[in-house]
């Protein structure tokens, strides 16, 4: 047994074999020089054994240091144990550029434990301390790895020498790609401040696998007009994402993923652009870094290297998609039925293929421009374990993981699962206009981290978690004002994903077309405004949904269900339009099954009386695309209709019945 240590609840002593802490009282041991009783260690022996990343942590680590000391060329000294003083700011590593001293990068050391006033020494600790500290620190270590969020953090982290090397690749890139020259900065020439931003990189198990640092420009410090003047840039779109599985699914094409290393990196600028340097790195008085290529936080970044990555693929002999611009595909002019798809989101790439000498060749071409990753096969992506099965090509994806983290982030990891993400005994919806919690509620309400719960809820439900949409649609809209009913259905719908955190799409090779289901709740909102919902199905699974607040006041169920249908119909020609452009031609109308014979008359015929003459014309969409044989509107009863998940709060049998059709666990 260890030495004894007072903490509230009693004494704790430490057994080394059990590895475990256990209550002690009166008792009374001699913490002298040497400790050999059941064979514990002496306290420096307990130190030198422990890990150093354990060592960090025991050491009463500070981040009060300045910045601009990290680069001076005078050392600072630390005490040491020894007679002879070491540096306490040790130079890790320096870069020479225009001369030999005109750019140094050096590393700070976290100050002495000597110069914290709160913090006791290494040796100022007794046995016990050091024991249940090494025991504490280790617990942290394997719970959480913290990320740092300045410079400072991750000097004085127990990851700084990961921290260290991903800085030193970043720089290396950056010299590598010319991004920026130093020169003397022109007078009156505003600079644009940067920061450098950490991140850890883990695999589809969630194991570590880079620690990477990314050198960042504050673009929110850019006046428009001086330092850009345009800044859009397209992303694929999730339906896209989704699409390209089901065709794949359809076709039995190969799906590969590719990863653009230091993306913007390559993009040109076209305005003159000067940056501070970051923390760590120090050039002569009145110098800075002129830029030549685009660095990640510039408003600008994100549309040159769009650009540049357009040209290229488009000089390779591939078609942009009209629907998503971020969509290409090549098709063999001798085998039509060969082909290539890439749908690029940012520097991600996923390639879908039957014609592997393209690709194989595509891939080496765009290596001799770009610095690629070719990552192999597609199995994670934004957040999503993507899963085929080598029998029947059947293609899983579900976000396992991400829901994982966000149950384990809030604490509902261990919470008990719930059968359905909401109560509709509890109404989130046309709630009575006064409310005056209690002193209970309000306390319950405030303690609620009532915005990143939704906004993780949120992203879960628009990329695989369909069945959840209507309820957290319902939860952003009270985000503003939320009342105990909405943080109790929030805390409901994390139990509910608790118990079907494995759930997700497949997509399986299937002779059925594109198809749809929409329907609307009427008045089911507190501005009596009405919900409509939508999902679209292909390759047996969906591709793309939607639970929308309606713009307007609908006089009637009818008028309701119409708008939904038009909103659908608008969707239903965005997707035959990009299976089109894949090569997936839809040769007859759209089926959307629709629970409202009135809705169904309206949409076919040009009726016009008191109930329907003050709809609007961007409504009368449906009744377009019905006439150009682009949709087709088919009564199905209601208790059949799945889109009726997407407009509100249901019971557990129908939600299990309309749930199961599309969520699989796999």
């Amino acid at each position: 047994m260890g030495p004894s240590q007072s903490r509230p609840g009693g004494h704790f002593v430490y057994n080394e074999i059990k590895k475990k802490f256990f209550d002690r009282f009166n008792v009374v041991f001699d913490e002298g020089p040497t400790w050999s009783q059941h064979g514990l260690s002496t306290k420096k022996q307990l130190l030198d054994g422990l890990p150093k990343d354990l060592k960090d942590q025991l050491a009463p680590a500070t981040t009060d240091f300045d910045v601009e000391d990290i680069a001076k060329d005078d050392p600072v000294t630390r005490p040491s144990r020894s007679r002879n003083p070491t540096p306490r700011f040790a130079p890790m590593f320096t870069f020479k550029t225009i001369s030999d001293d005109e750019e140094k990068t050096t590393a700070a050391m976290p100050k002495p434990a000597e110069e914290s006033k709160t913090a006791p020494a290494h040796h100022e600790y007794s046995l016990c301390e050091v024991a249940y500290k090494a025991f504490a620190a280790a617990e942290e270590l394997v719970s959480k790895v913290l990320t740092p969020a300045t410079f400072k953090q991750a000097m004085a982290s127990p990851q700084r020498a990961h921290w260290l090397a991903g800085t030193k690749s970043e720089l290396q890139s950056l010299r590598q790609y010319g991004v920026y020259t130093i020169k003397q900065v022109p007078p009156g020439t505003p600079l644009i401040q940067t920061k450098w931003v950490y991140r850890i990189k883990t695999d589809e198990h969630g194991k570590v696998t880079r620690y990477k640092v990314r050198l960042v420009a504050k673009g929110f410090t850019q006046r428009e007009g001086i330092h850009f003047k345009a800044t859009f840039a397209p992303v694929a779109r999730l339906a896209s994402f989704r699409t390209l599985l089901a065709v794949a699914a359809n076709l039995g094409l190969t799906l590969r993923q590719l990863d653009f290393t230091c993306a913007y990196l390559h993009a040109d600028l076209h305005e003159e652009l000067w940056i501070r340097p970051p923390p760590g790195i120090q050039v002569p008085a009145g110098y800075g870094w002129k830029l030549n290529k685009a660095l990640y936080g510039l408003r600008q970044a994100g549309r040159e290297w769009y650009i540049t990555l357009d040209k290229t693929i488009q000089s390779f002999g591939f078609h942009r998609c009209n629907a998503d611009p971020c969509v290409y595909i090549r098709v063999n002019p001798n085998d039509p039925t060969k082909l290539v798809i890439l749908l690029v989101y940012v520097d991600d790439v996923i390639m879908a293929s039957n014609w592997p000498e393209a690709a194989d060749k595509l891939v080496t071409e765009l290596n001799k421009k770009f610095n690629v990753k070719d990552l192999g096969f597609l199995k994670w992506f934004l957040g999503m374990l993507i899963t085929r099965d080598p029998k029947t090509g059947a293609i899983h994806i579900s976000q396992a993981q991400y829901t994982e983290q966000l149950l384990k982030r809030f604490g509902f990891w261990d919470s008990k699962a719930q059968a359905t993400p909401a109560d509709p005994a509890k109404p989130l919806t046309n709630l009575p206009a006064k409310y005056e919690p209690t002193p209970a509620e309000a306390a319950e309400i405030s303690t609620d981290d009532g915005g990143d719960v939704i906004g993780s809820l949120l992203y879960a439900a628009c990329v695989t978690r369909a069945d959840i949409s209507a309820v957290v649609g319902f939860l952003a809209r009270a985000m503003s004002a939320p009342r105990l009913v909405h943080v109790q259905a929030a805390k409901r719908c994390m139990r509910y994903l608790r118990g079907t955190i494995n759930h997700g799409l497949t997509y399986r090779k299937t002779s059925k077309p594109l198809f749809a289901h929409v329907d609307s709740n009427w008045a089911g909102d507190d501005e009596r405004r009405s919900t409509s919902g939508y999902v679209f199905w292909l390759a047996g699974s969906l591709i793309s949904w939607a639970s929308k607040k309606q713009r307007s006041v609908s006089i009637s169920s009818c008028e309701a269900e119409y708008y939904a249908a038009s909103l659908a119909a608008a969707e239903a020609k965005w997707l035959r339009t990009l299976l089109a452009e894949l090569q997936q031609v839809c040769r007859k109308a759209t089926t959307i099954y629709e629970d409202n014979t009135g809705c169904i008359r309206l949409s076919k015929d040009p009726c016009s009386h008191t109930k329907s003459k003050h709809i609007a014309i961007r409504h009368h969409f449906v009744r377009e695309a019905v006439e150009a044989n682009i949709v087709e509107l088919i009564y199905i009863k209601t208790t059949d209709n799945i889109a009726d998940l997407f407009t509100k709060v249901l019971g557990k049998t129908n939600f299990k019945k309309f749930a199961n059709t599309f969520m699989t666990n796999h």
